[in-house]
């Protein structure tokens, strides 16, 4: 009986230990139900409510166009207050509302969002951050395709909310955690700076889809034609050869024909683009932004034709006759070009594997890798993307596509990023990105690997890993996305 009290007493004491120690939003968190007592979010459903309550097209709607349109709303009425703006915030989310109205958990959540956003100018991120995630969590249970990243920005001295949506396209289990692909929904102009990333271990890889389409039509798709080169720039034209081989094993020969052959077509497009945009520079304001992978739609060689027009006799003109006649070309020849939509489809598909790796090591990693090997001076952030960096280098068939892909993203400014290639460099590439890489990248990668970080299991990319993705299905966001270069 003795030794039973001392039992409770001690568990007793350590509970006020532990309670006493934790700060008061983890006291609320666990009070409400949301965190358990390992202080890991956790979301309960509230209402016991059919599956098939909200339809898939309904959901689809309050990902493209519903949330999207109340987060715009929000920001307007928070930026610039009037009546006009608090009605349309009002009916924005009315609408919103009404469409999830079957599933009295999707409405508590939502309703619960915009209660904790509008406790201005205290608003708790961190309950705003919970929100999002027990809304993910919650569709995830349901499985229900749908996803939302959001985070909070200051802006005109309040938090504002900016929110991108997903569709889930595929989604695997790997050694390391989940791996999902993901497809943007909406069409707002908040453009990714990634080609994945990764959040909580629970959510696993997250591969943007629509950012890896970008980059492999405007940097991986032209270093597949060798007469190439000359026009790249150094690190793709030193990495060219060698990705080009690992594409010649990863693609279908057919398609990687097509490829080769359009690749001219689709450099030409990305050379016109720039002239035009350095124009700015003596006072041009036309530009070709969000340009589409097969070229300029007929509407828009129409503009085309009108700017040149605009421009006779111009100092500073928006296009010269040189430029219209390579981008209408180029433009005319890719939409021609049978099969095409399925090689370039193979292409991304083939770069999203490498982004996988990159990303299920930052999940098998944790927040911060334990690198034994690394410089003590050495930052987390700078371990982590080292780390991925040297585990996607030594996997075979992806190895100078990462490569590449680092040498692109650590050209940038001050950046873990940055500081991550610029130890690969002296170790890996003597000769920097500009010069050739090395004929056994992979197993010096492997070794660099072991070195810095001990033995560890390699990522392994699941075997149900999709050959080719449905990527080009008509979709204003898709277009919409092929814009700006992404950083990963």
């Amino acid at each position: 009986m003795l030794a039973r009290v001392r039992l409770v007493l001690a568990v007793a004491l350590l509970g006020v230990f532990m309670f006493g120690a934790l700060r008061p939003d983890a006291l609320l968190g666990l009070a409400r139900g949301e965190l358990n007592i390992w202080l890991e979010p956790c979301y309960r459903a509230r209402f016991d409510v059919p599956r098939d309550a909200v339809t898939d097209a309904d959901l689809r709607r309050v990902h493209e166009r519903l949330l999207p349109a109340w987060v715009l709303a929000r920001f307007a009425e928070t930026t610039r207050p009037s009546p006009e703006r608090r009605d349309a915030e009002a009916q924005s989310f009315f609408l919103l509302r009404h469409a999830v109205a079957p599933d009295a958990n999707l409405v508590s959540l939502f309703d619960q969002l915009r209660q904790a956003l509008s406790a201005q100018p205290e608003v708790d991120a961190e309950r705003v951050d919970y929100l999002v995630w027990a809304l993910n969590d919650y569709q995830r249970s349901r499985h229900s395709p749908y996803r939302v990243e959001a985070s909070l920005v200051e802006y005109a001295g309040r938090l504002q909310l900016y929110a991108r949506t997903y569709r889930v396209a595929s989604e695997m289990s790997a050694r390391q955690g989940d791996l999902r692909l993901l497809r943007r929904l909406d069409s707002t102009n908040l453009v990714e700076g990634d080609l994945g990333h990764t959040g909580r271990p629970e959510d696993g890889a997250l591969v943007l889809l629509d950012r890896v389409l970008a980059y492999s039509v405007r940097r991986v798709w032209p270093t597949l034609n060798p007469a190439l080169e000359g026009r790249l720039d150094p690190p793709r034209r030193a990495m060219a050869a060698a990705v080009r081989a690992e594409a010649f094993d990863a693609l279908s020969p057919d398609l990687l024909v097509l490829l080769h052959e359009g690749a001219e077509d689709e450099l030409s497009l990305l050379e016109v683009a720039r002239s035009v945009a350095d124009r700015r520079r003596c006072g041009s304001t036309f530009s070709i932004w969000g340009l589409p992978w097969r070229g300029l739609a007929a509407p828009d060689r129409e503009e085309l034709v009108d700017a040149l027009r605009a421009s006779r006799g111009s100092a500073c003109p928006k296009v010269t006759p040189a430029e219209a006649a390579r981008m209408i070309g180029a433009s005319q020849r890719l939409a021609q070009t049978r099969d095409l939509a399925p090689a370039v489809e193979e292409l991304a598909t083939w770069v999203a594997r490498a982004v996988s790796v990159h990303e299920l090591r930052h999940v098998a990693d944790g927040s911060v890798p334990s690198c034994p090997g690394c410089p003590t001076s050495m930052g987390g952030s700078t371990r982590a993307e080292l780390s991925a960096y040297v585990s996607s280098m030594a996997t075979p068939g992806i190895g100078y596509l990462s490569l590449m892909q680092a040498c692109h993203v650590g050209a940038g400014t001050e950046s873990p990023h940055r500081r991550a290639l610029l130890y690969l460099e002296r170790h890996l590439l003597p000769e920097g990105c500009d010069g050739s890489p090395p004929s056994d990248l992979y197993a010096r990668a492997s070794e660099l690997e072991l070195e810095l970080f001990g033995s560890r299991s390699s990522v392994r990319i699941p075997d149900d890993f999709p050959q080719r993705l449905d990527l080009l299905e008509p979709s204003a966001a898709a277009v919409a996305r092929l814009s700006p270069t992404p950083n990963r």
